[in-house]
């Protein structure tokens, strides 16, 4: 998951609010939020949560039920990339 804006401290604050609302177990690890490889990418600060887990899980269902108890500030966006190629 990468959040990016402009605001950093409402990026920052955002992204621990989402890692608050995912479920941690044995079977679902969130690693972060932390800044991402390129923090800051024309002028839009970015922070990262990685998720881990077993492949039983709807990873899916639970981002969304997550996501959906959060409300995003309108300034903020967010990318989801299920199975990630690279970490950028």
């Amino acid at each position: 998951i990468i959040l990016c804006g402009a605001d950093l401290r409402l990026v920052q604050v955002t992204a621990a609010r989402i890692c608050q609302a995912l479920p941690q177990n044995e079977r679902l690890k969130i690693l972060g939020p932390a800044p991402a490889p390129i923090a800051l990418l024309r002028g839009q600060h970015r922070q990262r949560l990685l998720v881990i887990t077993d492949r039983q899980i709807d990873l899916q269902a639970v981002l969304q039920t997550a996501l959906d108890n959060i409300s995003l500030p309108k300034p903020l966006k967010i990318r989801v990339d299920i199975d990630p190629y690279s970490f950028s």
